[in-house]
């Protein structure tokens, strides 16, 4: 598990981030470890607390929240004036997984990236993944060191850029050894400049920002690799609304 986005846009302002501007996992979790020991969070956060219902009452003008605590099956209510949720818009514990005529009859293993289970051994098989978004881009790279094969299924290749984990800029300015706050939000605006432009590009320039994208992945493959068969997207650069218009 790692970041497909720049954390010095996504670490905190005051808690500025001082790795890489790609990490993994690992590096995410101790980032916030740290904000939540430093600013003594702990003690607002119950764990292993599972949110089963909510409802409003317009009566009450409060919300009732039920809750089962994992670790004990306990069942616990709270009530509340303000309720924030911040869940996202996926359904963790039955994530969408499309009903594929003759699965019934598949004789391999299923597996939902959402519930990965942590026994899963891959050594030697043959796996194909279903998709080319960001998970896929994870996970390909990381189960192809164990599987014997892997193939990736999709409607359209996805554009990618392989960029280092650490910026440029961010090792040039490392020797000035600059308070970490400095450091963080110039970060954070060169990050967001960048995003700009490549924006401004996908409007202005979409045919140019196409073989610039790639053409910055030809070097990495295979000499006769055939990009133009296996890795050129249907769709112009960031506009998922061109998706099914074929290229000029």
């Amino acid at each position: 598990m790692r970041s497909d986005s720049d954390l010095f846009t996504y670490g905190y302002r005051f808690k500025p981030w001082r790795g890489p501007s790609i990490a993994a996992g690992e590096a995410i979790l101790a980032y916030l470890d740290e904000v939540i020991e430093e600013d003594d969070l702990g003690k607002h956060i119950r764990y292993q607390h599972r949110v089963t219902s909510a409802s409003w009452s317009s009566e009450d003008r409060r919300w009732s929240v039920e809750v089962t605590r994992d670790d004990t099956g306990e069942r616990l209510r709270f009530t509340t004036s303000f309720l924030w949720m911040c869940q996202g818009y996926y359904n963790h514990t039955k994530p969408y997984r499309p009903d594929w005529p003759g699965l019934d009859r598949f004789g391999g293993i299923l597996v939902h990236p959402q519930n990965w289970p942590d026994d899963l051994d891959l050594t030697g098989k043959r796996v194909i993944v279903i998709g080319s978004g960001a998970t896929a881009a994870t996970l390909i790279p990381a189960i192809a060191k164990q599987a014997g094969h892997v193939t990736m299924l999709q409607r359209s290749p996805t554009y990618f850029y392989a960029a280092a984990t650490t910026h440029a800029l961010a090792e040039q300015l490392a020797p000035l050894d600059l308070p970490d706050e400095w450091m963080h939000e110039i970060m954070r605006r060169q990050h967001t400049s960048e995003q700009q432009q490549l924006a401004r590009a996908s409007f202005e320039a979409p045919d140019e920002l196409h073989a610039l994208l790639m053409e910055s992945i030809r070097p990495l493959l295979p000499e006769g690799f055939d990009i133009e068969k296996h890795l050129t997207p249907r769709y112009r650069p960031l506009a998922a609304a061109h998706r099914d218009r074929p290229r000029r």
